[in-house]
């Protein structure tokens, strides 16, 4: 939003703006409307990320399955998701209580 406020306040590009809005046939009153509401569905989508991130941080709610295929890249990159899901942010790890390996055959 930072972005759009020094976009808004430049004389320049709302010159630029209202150039090609105008020559696409559309008014400059018509632009700024479709521009506010394109404001409004982002800081939408942003509160939603923001509560999506509270619920993933939240472990008496949310808990992530680790499923993997036992071969040796597959593991490296469980292993890795692991320590990334429980140490890379140790204010907001994510619980991860059971990993699962696919495609294990019996001899």
């Amino acid at each position: 939003l930072t972005i759009s406020t020094r976009i808004n306040s430049n004389s320049m590009v709302r010159m630029l703006v209202g150039g090609a809005a105008s020559r696409a046939g559309k008014t400059t009153e018509e632009v700024e409307e479709a521009a506010a509401a394109a404001k409004s569905a982002l800081l939408k989508f942003q509160f939603q990320m923001y509560d999506l991130e509270d619920l993933f941080a939240d472990a008496g709610r949310t808990e992530f399955l680790i499923v993997t295929v036992p071969t040796e890249l597959a593991v490296r990159e469980s292993v890795r998701l692991l320590n990334d899901l429980t140490f890379e942010a140790p204010d907001m790890p994510v619980k991860v209580r059971n990993v699962v390996a696919n495609q294990v055959l019996g001899e």
